[in-house]
């Protein structure tokens, strides 16, 4: 009977990714081969996990969506961190005001050629949610969202729709719909987060889309559209295995995959590191990069604390944007994160 071969997860793991995930090895495998499949990084699955970890949502339901957008800047794709439909749901629900919807309005059908396919699809759809206002089921209607500026295309110079927008171009308009319904009725919980739905195949760095940038740079706290870490700039890239590693995998699926002697993605790096780190990661540490843009909002509340009231501090502990900044400090720099929770401590029992 032949042995079988149990192969290693398709992105590398670190060992950091328990400690302060709880996720082991075999949850790994399961988020980067099936919750989240088109991640092309190991650091876009760890944003992932703080931001549910902040928000308090269960990654594996995958309430969050790893979506490749087009940074003109870096001239390349970058995998940004965006909140799914579900995930934006569970925030109505949360409120206990959320009271139903109505069934989705649609358009006129159009049939066009895009980049070379034949479409048919609705020219625009609305969702009406309603919500409990005073004990009064108050309605609110959504804008009219239109297919034709929403779909996500299936590459950047092509107007030809992806896969998804092309089978389901009723179902996922109609979840963009939903999703701006939402905003509307619960405008103080979701404020304007965009969901994945509505992302998905857009660019970074464009006039055309000028409410990606702000809405980026809030769901990744404070981040510029070009934060997320280079190639070159990841201690993960040492985990990648070899090509007689690859052809010769590990039976456990354990030790080939694993950067135990390595930093964890955004720590600070050791001396000796900085001593001998190249014209890409001296980059990453110059002061532009986002885990300076995090520590340096940590600094400031830490001196801020002390003036603060009672309810300015509360709010701290319960704004989203806040505890998402909070969860991605402690994946930067822990030690700051630690010296920050003692700070709010400190401030509250003052």
């Amino acid at each position: 009977m032949n042995a079988v071969t149990i192969q290693g997860p398709r992105l590398p793991y670190h060992p950091a990714v328990s400690e302060r995930f709880g996720v082991d090895q075999t949850a790994w495998r399961v988020l980067t081969d099936a919750v989240f499949p088109a991640a092309s990084r190991p650091e876009s699955i760890i944003m992932a996990l703080g931001y549910c970890r902040a928000r308090n949502l269960d990654i594996f339901k995958k309430p969050v969506q790893i979506v490749p957008i087009w940074d003109s800047k870096r001239r390349e794709m970058v995998d940004t961190v965006w909140p799914g439909i579900s995930e934006l749901r569970t925030t109505a629900m949360r409120t206990k005001n959320f009271a139903g919807f109505d069934d989705t309005q649609y358009g006129p059908m159009i049939e066009e050629n895009l980049g070379g396919v034949t479409m048919r699809y609705p020219e625009w759809a609305q969702c009406t949610v309603y919500r409990l206002i005073a004990g009064q089921r108050v309605a609110f209607v959504g804008p009219k969202v239109f297919w034709i500026e929403t779909y996500a295309t299936a590459k950047r110079d092509t107007k030809a729709p992806n896969s998804m927008w092309a089978k389901r171009p009723r179902g996922q308009i109609e979840k963009c719909a939903e999703a701006a319904a939402l905003r509307r009725a619960f405008p103080e919980e979701i404020g304007n987060e965009y969901a994945a739905e509505e992302m998905e195949g857009q660019a970074y760095g464009t006039q055309t889309v000028s409410v990606v940038e702000p809405q980026a740079r809030r769901l990744h706290s404070g981040f510029e559209q070009d934060a997320l870490p280079a190639p070159e700039q990841s201690s993960f890239d040492a985990a990648a295995p070899s090509a007689s590693a690859s052809e010769t995998p590990a039976s456990d699926g354990t030790s080939d995959q694993t950067d135990a002697g390595d930093d964890f993605p955004g720590d600070a790096p050791t001396t000796a590191r900085e001593e001998t780190a190249g014209p890409a990661e001296a980059d990453a540490n110059d002061g532009t990069g986002p885990a300076v843009d995090v520590i340096a909002w940590a600094d400031k509340l830490i001196d801020d604390l002390p003036f603060m009231r009672p309810e300015q501090i509360a709010h701290l502990e319960q704004d989203r944007k806040e505890l998402a900044k909070f969860a991605i400090l402690e994946v930067t720099d822990l030690k700051k994160a630690k010296a920050l929770e003692a700070a709010i401590i400190a401030a509250k029992e003052g």
